[in-house]
């Protein structure tokens, strides 16, 4: 088991920040290899998810109105982060655990602000993509699940450069989306239901992002997936609780400042706990 509380790996640790891209980059097929170093670019990650355009911008909106099938212009129109979504939540007003599930299963608003999110804030998700490439190697992992996965803008990269990564997210429109994503490009990514807890499986890393503010029991969550974490597993985990967005559930504020402590409780040990809301944690 590769202890984190060595100082070699304490300093890996220190570059993974949402300020920094001076973190490893490796094609995860080779992982272990030393000259892998230098981090992926968004160019790079570009030509491993492109659709059919040489334009990025244009390239996710095509993908979009192709699947919605409608035209590109109104597929743009809505192109904005949150806006469709937000429009889709006020709309339905979900109060219950149901209810809030019922919405993100059932509107497309959220692969217009998922795409658009992982486009106009690509510099962000890139650096994400690259620490989730360093934690993978330092940690050695091998059988990875994406939890709470969207519409797979991080599953579907790092499967295109060789990790064995499974996507899991409720049923609905969005998981459709995705699954349509993964399709396209002939990728045969397993798809879960992440709230079908007998069948989700066994993994020594899994990754959510922006995920547990949106649900009605994030600690719960936490201790569920604590039963599909490999022994020497590790989780990676960016959470936002805050009321930047509707859907952020105003029961979980609270937890901006008492998370690390939740976990704790339940079992985990917080390897690391940075300031903007990204955590490492393993078993204790």
């Amino acid at each position: 088991m590769y202890d984190f509380r060595t100082p070699g790996t304490l300093k890996i640790f220190r570059h993974l920040t949402t300020t920094s891209c001076n973190v490893f980059r490796t094609m995860l097929i080779d992982y272990f290899h030393p000259e892998h170093t230098a981090p992926i670019t968004c160019a790079e990650i570009f030509q491993l998810i492109r659709y059919r355009h040489d334009d990025a911008r244009a390239d996710v909106i095509a993908e979009i109105a192709d699947y919605l099938g409608i035209p590109f212009a109104d597929a743009e129109n809505n192109f904005k982060i949150g806006e469709v979504a937000r429009k889709d939540w006020d709309a339905f007003r979900p109060a219950t655990k149901e209810q809030v599930e019922s919405y993100y299963q059932s509107t497309n608003g959220y692969i217009y602000d998922l795409m658009a999110a992982f486009y106009e804030l690509r510099e962000n998700n890139l650096k994400l993509i690259n620490n989730i490439i360093a934690l993978i190697r330092v940690t050695r992992s091998k059988k990875i699940l994406d939890f709470g996965a969207g519409a797979g803008c991080y599953t579907l990269p790092l499967q295109r450069l060789g990790a064995d990564v499974t996507y899991a997210d409720l049923p609905g429109k969005t998981a459709q989306f995705a699954a349509w994503l993964f399709q396209t490009r002939q990728l045969n990514i397993p798809i879960r239901d992440a709230s079908d807890w007998d069948g989700l499986g066994i993994y020594d890393f899994i990754y959510l992002f922006s995920v547990l503010e949106h649900t009605f029991d994030p600690v719960a969550i936490m201790r569920n997936l604590k039963n599909h974490l490999m022994p020497t597993g590790h989780i990676y985990l960016q959470n936002d609780f805050s009321n930047s967005e509707p859907m952020h559930l105003q029961k979980n504020l609270h937890f901006a400042k008492s998370f690390a402590q939740e976990l704790q409780a339940i079992g985990y040990d917080v390897v690391r706990n940075f300031d903007n809301g990204l955590m490492v944690v393993t078993h204790r």
